[in-house]
């Protein structure tokens, strides 16, 4: 083989290599975005938000669209005002609270901090984080109250309180000395 049809088959190798891989990476893309979208459509369903506002104490039934449409809004805002988002979504603040929470429990943004007094919902605060970190080992092996205040001490009752007031663990509520878990929302019960 001579140099020039060598410098030719390499060229036409090259070529193929480079289109066979632009077109793998956007199908792969393609797919990646289809299950993202598979995803969040089977989080935004109703039943299973209906199932984790039952949790928190009220037969919240939200649309698909509302859910989506709150989840777009609130994801850009900074700090929120409880009752105005309620009245522009036409739900009760409870609720609005427990769709926040929703979103929170499945990480479509991060944890925020609901001061219902206040009447604003604000990201968590650097010291709030250190609490959440602290204990989130212990929410995930789902340990009881007892359990978790003799291994962290009788600060952990304050905390613990903290934590709950401020709504900071989602899928977690903690009444009295009890600590309840929202469990797998997947989990047909």
């Amino acid at each position: 083989m001579r140099l020039k049809e060598f410098i030719i088959t390499i060229s036409i190798f090259t070529v193929f290599y480079i289109l066979f891989f632009i077109f793998f990476d956007k199908y792969t893309f393609h797919l990646e975005k289809k299950k993202e979208e598979k995803k969040l459509e089977s989080i935004l369903d109703e039943n299973k938000f209906l199932l984790f506002s039952r949790f928190y104490g009220v037969d919240a039934t939200i649309s698909k669209n509302i859910l989506k449409q709150i989840m777009n809004d609130i994801s850009k805002m900074p700090s929120i005002s409880i009752s105005n988002c309620s009245n522009n979504y036409q739900i009760l603040p409870y609720q609005f609270v427990i769709v926040i929470l929703y979103l929170e429990y499945f990480q479509l943004f991060g944890l925020r901090e609901v001061y219902f007094e206040g009447n604003v919902i604000v990201p968590v605060r650097q010291s709030n984080q250190g609490l959440i970190t602290k204990y989130k080992p212990y929410f995930a092996s789902k340990l009881s109250y007892e359990e978790i205040v003799q291994k962290m001490g009788q600060s952990a009752v304050k905390e613990l309180a903290l934590l709950n007031q401020l709504f900071l663990i989602p899928g977690v509520r903690i009444i009295g000395t009890q600590i309840y878990y929202v469990g797998d929302l997947d989990e047909n019960k």
